[in-house]
């Protein structure tokens, strides 16, 4: 074999580290997992009933011993005008809400109770016609069972407590329960085995080394071998700086993306600032592997964000309805390592890095009906470059400048299951741009190599944002850091 084509193999490798494999970080969720429930609110002069939607997201099986977690849990509270007239004070136009939902958690004749709280909903306009559409989505504690079975959970009591135009008005707060004679909605049911496949990677997020004693004992409650974390529960946690963040409504880039109608009110100010952890993978279709992205084992790196500094109104007359909300944020990824082995016996390890190239542009779009869903779209430039590639612990050379082209990065997560304040899902596609300035110190260009192994479109990007939180004390913001999300079922060797 000549020395020419030994660079060549062992640069091929290098290419192979971006598909580094990453095992999914726990038991895949359902997706079709919506349940619907009809539940009955007290209100001030009478019972009404109120239609509620619930996605659970429940894993799809657990172990003994282990966490049970669902993925993260939303409910849906739709309120007609007339019974939500009668709650808010004259006047109200939006409304800010969370949720707190008691859950029964059933093994054989075992049974707990959960109290799923903390569950917030981003701001929702109240309309004369269309009444009032609350969206709650979080993170929930974690259930541990002792032995095997399926467990079921089962939704009662939900407690919303709903918060008219902002901080300065007083709070409401709706005591609801199932409709009488449709006993407990079932979320739906975990199977727990006698034994763990080996094949199942550890739950996301969850101690894996705590018994249903241990988590009793830090005071969840529990009744006969059902352990039930903590409602406070909470993940990784990290800071974020309060430096001013020097963007605002003339930084966005609303290039493609839909115009509000022409005669829409559009005003802007100055924002309020915000941060919070987004962590996910990155796919390289052309090699079927992928790469953490601002890895939370490896010190995350938060994102800046202006809330609220432009906002488009439109309502009546010729077009559709349309109430957009824009921010703009400052993004910034750590390098990512990796290491694996290449023809199953050669070790390749790259460092690689992610130079942001516009800030990131994030636009909150609901269009043709008031009660129509929130589309929220996120877009910034990206470009990615490759640092000290080893090859079997030597070191190949591919250049000071082995990058891509600038592209563009567009992400996009839908209400309930994603919003700025709470966090949730976002996923899109990019097209990898072709490498330039890959060559070794020798002189050989390795650009061609790297572009036909890796560039191309239709990568699959996903990030989990945890929940937002304001900056504005200088060390005290404690954002959440999600876990990973899952990886759709991808195979191999995860990343190291």
């Amino acid at each position: 074999m000549t020395r020419a084509w030994t660079r060549r193999l062992a640069a091929l490798g290098a290419a192979a580290v971006l598909a580094g494999m990453l095992q999914g970080s726990g038991a895949v969720a359902r997706d079709d997992t919506t349940v619907e429930a009809q539940y009955e609110c007290q209100l001030p002069s009478d019972v009404r009933e109120v239609p509620v939607t619930f996605d659970p997201r429940l894993p799809e099986r657990g172990a003994p011993g282990e966490p049970i977690r669902p993925d993260r849990f939303g409910v849906r509270a739709r309120f007609a005008a007339p019974d939500i007239a009668a709650l808010l004070p004259e006047g109200t136009r939006s409304v800010t809400s969370t949720a707190e939902l008691r859950v029964t958690v059933e093994q054989g004749e075992e049974t707990a109770e959960a109290d799923w709280n903390g569950l917030k909903a981003a701001d929702a306009a109240l309309e004369d016609d269309d009444g009032l559409v609350l969206d709650h989505a979080g993170r929930v504690p974690s259930v541990t069972v002792g032995g095997a079975g399926p467990v079921t959970f089962s939704a009662g009591t939900l407690t919303l407590e709903l918060l008219p135009d902002g901080a300065e008005s007083e709070s409401v707060r709706l005591v609801c329960s199932p409709r009488k004679g449709d006993g407990r909605p079932e979320l739906g049911s975990v199977d727990v085995p006698e034994e763990q496949p080996e094949t199942s990677p550890e739950p996301s997020g969850g101690p894996t080394s705590q018994s249903p004693q241990d988590e009793r004992a830090e005071g969840g409650g529990s009744r006969g071998g059902i352990a039930v974390a903590p409602g406070d529960e909470e993940g990784q946690t990290g800071d974020c700086e309060s430096d001013p963040l020097q963007l605002g409504a003339d930084d966005l880039d609303l290039s493609g993306l839909p115009e509000p109608p022409p005669d829409a009110a559009i005003t802007t100010k100055a924002g309020t600032l915000g941060c919070a952890f987004a962590v996910g993978f990155n796919n390289v279709a052309k090699l079927g592997g992928a790469l953490i992205i601002n890895d939370p084992r490896r010190d995350p790196i938060p994102v800046y964000v202006m809330m609220g500094v432009r906002q488009a109104r439109y309502s009546g007359g010729d077009y559709p309805y349309w109430d957009e909300l824009d921010h703009v944020g400052e993004l910034e990824l750590p390098d990512a390592y990796s290491t694996f082995l290449t023809f199953d016996f050669v070790p390749v390890s790259a460092r690689v890095e992610f130079e942001t190239m516009t800030p990131m542009t994030l636009a909150a779009v609901v269009r043709g009906k008031r009660a129509n869903p929130m589309l929220n779209t996120i877009r910034f430039g990206l470009r990615i470059r490759l640092h000290d590639v080893e090859v079997n612990g030597t070191r190949l050379d591919v250049g000071d400048k082995c990058q891509t082209g600038r592209f563009e990065t567009r992400l996009e997560g839908v209400q309930p299951e994603y919003s700025l304040l709470t966090g949730g899902p976002l996923r899109g596609k990019i097209d990898l741009p072709k490498f330039t300035g890959c060559g070794t110190a020798g002189g050989e260009d390795l650009n061609r190599l790297f572009t036909a192994s890796l560039s191309g479109p239709d990568n699959y990007l996903e990030l989990v944002q945890g929940q937002i939180c304001a900056a504005s004390v200088p060390g005290r913001c404690g954002a959440q850091v999600p876990p990973l999300p899952d990886l759709h079922g991808a195979s191999g060797e995860a990343a190291e």
